[in-house]
């Protein structure tokens, strides 16, 4: 996370994020509405936050080696259903999820839709097979802002789907740009100001 110093105002230094900076929630904990299937697949403990992405799947013509397939969470003829606990309240407005791309090989597939949601909020999104398989592909969640401690994310499995493969979560709070300018425009208010009052001594 990068943070910008802007010019002392009163003696006090303040700092600001950049708007286009997405700050990275924490997470505390885990929880499966729907449990992953055995007895390859289930989670060793943290394998949604261990910042491993990018690993091998099926597609078809290679062998992926269980060092490749360890970082997976999988659910075979079933949705999977997570609840992830931030331990503090945040305004999250955007999700990435590393699922496996294998376009059917194997009989693993990109789920149809994935739904976030925490008490009265509720939003879902279509999930778009990109070209290509045998890796994990980032599907990045956003256009929603909700403030909440903990979140619902739940994977619709597509008509012909056998397995879904997931291998990585990451939650974001990215400041409004409007946020971020009253910010500055109130630094730069009281620089002024201080600079006159020293003018006027």
């Amino acid at each position: 996370m990068q943070l910008s110093k802007v010019i002392p105002a009163f003696g006090l230094p303040l700092i600001f994020l950049s708007a286009s900076q997405a700050i990275e929630v924490p997470v505390v904990s885990y929880n499966f509405v729907v449990s992953p299937t055995g007895p390859f697949y289930i989670d060793s403990g943290g394998e949604f936050t261990d910042g491993i992405t990018d690993t091998v799947v099926w597609d078809g013509t290679n062998s992926p080696t269980m060092a490749h397939i360890e970082p997976l969470v999988g659910w075979q003829f079933a949705t999977p259903s997570i609840v992830f606990d931030f331990g503090s309240v945040y305004d999250l407005n955007e999700v990435t999820l590393w699922f496996a791309d294998s376009d059917g090989h194997a009989g693993v597939s990109m789920p149809s839709s994935v739904t976030l949601s925490s008490g009265a909020f509720s939003q879902s999104f279509t999930i778009t097979d990109p070209a290509g398989a045998g890796v994990m592909v980032p599907v990045v969640l956003s256009g929603f802002s909700v403030e909440t401690s903990s979140l619902s994310v739940v994977a619709q499995a597509g008509t012909a789907l056998n397995w879904t493969m997931l291998s990585e979560a990451k939650f974001s709070s990215i400041p409004e740009p409007s946020s971020s300018g009253a910010l500055f425009a109130g630094v730069a208010i009281g620089f002024a100001l201080t600079r006159r009052r020293k003018k006027s001594r």
